[in-house]
């Protein structure tokens, strides 16, 4: 899951939030660990 978020962040310019919400909406399921979510928050802020 953290892959195809970080994918979708660089990849289609999605924010976390936004790439969040699309895979929910695929997979409601998911869960990502907490840690996962600080890398992908950080992350973010790399891309700008």
């Amino acid at each position: 899951v953290t892959i195809v978020l970080a994918y979708l962040m660089k990849n289609r310019n999605m924010s976390l939030s936004e790439a969040l919400g699309h895979v929910k909406s695929k997979r409601p399921q998911i869960a990502p660990n907490e840690g996962f979510i600080l890398q992908l928050q950080n992350f973010e802020k790399s891309l700008g």
